[in-house]
């Protein structure tokens, strides 16, 4: 039993980041230069840090052992770039400098449009990652040189189009909280096929890990059966916890707004009352 620990450089990939750190930089700079009052000294670093865990993750021993010997490695490097590195991007975007650019760009607005709102994003991301999975695809970005290295940033885009609609940094775009809360649910139940083929098949139905050679005491059915759990139980507890997440900063918003709203009454209040002895 050998397990490869090597690292992989991917220049593709790694040209691709450089790219976009880039583009990054060039724009944050020039917001912080005509805006030097709206800085936000964590954007930055959420967003390198982000693009750093990518690359990281992609060219550890982790990729290699996913692309060639264990699904639910693969499952389990999946999740994280869709689930979890998206976030730190989003949350690194300038949302004034994203808004400037949606207003400003017509097809910007279509495309974003057309992607937005609960049905189209739980749809395409859920159908995406389904095709993903297909066999034939899965194989293909299993083992071409270069869609492998660009899968990540695919996998991203497919984060990007799910956590939109909660965490995108143009407010138009984002959902009410009630409407938030629900589009969970609707990710949850899209991702029933998925999920039932992966752990109902009656057979493994990926010939990498068919053919594989085995570096666990798993055989290719029960990493299959194993892989398609741990999706749909990672998928519960990251859309439970963005679930709770919501629900209190629905309640702090809230709170926020009765203060304001109690302050003006009570203004408005003394006002009269003033304007009352004022005329007595």
């Amino acid at each position: 039993m050998f397990i490869n620990v090597s690292w992989s450089l991917k220049p593709i990939l790694l040209s691709s980041l450089i790219l976009l750190s880039l583009i990054y930089g060039y724009h944050h700079f020039k917001q912080n230069t005509l805006h030097p009052q709206k800085k936000n000294f964590w954007a930055p670093i959420l967003f390198l840090l982000g693009l750093t865990l990518v690359y990281a993750l992609a060219i550890s021993p982790i990729d290699h052992i996913g692309r060639h010997s264990l699904f639910f490695v693969h499952m389990l490097e999946n999740m994280v770039f869709v689930y979890l590195i998206p976030c730190l991007l989003l949350n690194g975007l300038s949302k004034e400098h994203v808004t400037q650019f949606y207003q400003e760009h017509l097809y910007a607005q279509k495309i974003l449009k057309l992607t937005s709102g609960i049905i189209p994003s739980a749809i395409l991301f859920n159908l995406l990652f389904l095709c993903l999975h297909i066999p034939t695809i899965l194989e293909i970005t299993l083992h071409h040189p270069i869609i492998s290295e660009l899968t990540p940033i695919l996998l991203l885009g497919f984060g990007f189009i799910m956590w939109g609609p909660i965490l995108s940094p143009i407010k138009n775009l984002r959902l009410p909280f009630s409407e938030q809360m629900f589009y969970l649910i609707t990710l949850i139940l899209g991702q029933v096929p998925l999920f039932a083929v992966l752990t109902f098949s009656d057979q493994g139905l990926f010939p990498t890990y068919l053919e594989a050679e085995r570096i666990s005491i798993l055989t290719a059915y029960t990493d299959q059966y194993w892989a398609g759990w741990l999706f749909k139980l990672s998928s519960l507890f990251i859309f439970s916890a963005a679930f709770v997440l919501i629900v209190l900063r629905w309640n702090s918003e809230q709170r926020s707004q009765d203060k304001d709203e109690n302050t003006v009454v009570f203004e408005n209040f003394g006002m009269i009352q003033r304007a009352t002895r004022r005329e007595g």
